[in-house]
C-alpha cells in the first residue's frame, strides 16, 4: 500500500481532526513530528515531510474537514517535522458574537455595516443631529487649511 496525499489527509483527519471535534475544541493544532512518526510506522518512507507538511497546509484537507488554517510555526521553508498548524472549525459558533464562523461573506458584511451605522447614528446624535455633527466635522476641516 503507497502512501499519499490522499492518506495522509485521511489519517490526519482521522486521528486528529474528528478527535479534536469529538472533544468539541473550537481550535486545535496538529504537529508534524507525530504524524511523521505515526505514518513512518505505517510505512510512510522516509523523507517524506514536505508531503505532510503540504497536505495539512493545502486547502483540499481544509475544504474536507470545514477548518481554517489560521497560523503554522516553524521555519520559513515550512517543511520541517517542528511545524506546527493550527485550524479553527468553519461550523463552530462564535458564542461570544452569538455568530456562526460560517456566516456567508454577504451576512459578514450586512452585520459589520449595520455595526457602523450603529457607531455613526450614535455620534450624529452626540452633536445635535445632522446638521450640528456637519458643523462639527467641517470645523475640524476648516482648522486643518489654516
Amino acid at each position: 500500500m503507497a502512501i499519499d496525499a490522499g492518506y495522509v489527509r485521511k489519517f490526519a483527519s482521522e486521528a486528529y481532526v474528528r478527535a479534536a471535534r469529538e472533544r468539541g475544541e473550537h481550535q486545535f493544532s496538529i504537529a508534524v513530528r507525530p504524524v511523521l512518526t505515526d505514518l513512518t510506522k505505517r510505512g510512510l518512507p522516509a523523507g517524506r515531510t514536505p508531503l505532510i507538511c503540504s497536505v495539512l497546509s493545502g486547502r483540499k484537507f481544509q475544504d474536507e474537514n470545514r477548518i481554517v488554517l489560521d497560523r503554522s510555526d516553524g521555519p520559513p521553508s515550512g517543511q520541517s517535522p517542528t511545524m506546527v498548524y493550527h485550524f479553527h472549525f468553519l461550523d463552530w459558533p462564535d458564542v461570544s458574537k452569538n455568530v456562526s464562523r460560517s456566516e456567508t461573506p454577504e451576512q459578514w458584511a450586512s452585520r459589520v455595516t449595520e455595526k457602523i451605522r450603529g457607531l455613526l447614528k450614535e455620534e450624529i446624535e452626540a452633536h445635535g443631529g445632522t446638521e450640528g455633527y456637519l458643523k462639527w466635522v467641517r470645523s475640524s476641516d476648516e482648522q486643518e487649511d489654516k
